[in-house]
């Protein structure tokens, strides 16, 4: 049970994720102050 729960979680993360960089590709303006702050 505890695994299926933590599973979850990662699902969770792996898709906020994606959307985090899905915006940041879609708003070339974040995109560059992300490339930035990155060196």
């Amino acid at each position: 049970m505890k695994t299926n729960v933590f599973f979850k979680a990662v699902v969770m993360v792996v898709v906020v994720m994606a959307s985090v960089m899905s915006a940041n590709a879609g708003n070339p303006t974040n995109y560059v102050k992300n490339d930035e702050m990155n060196g």
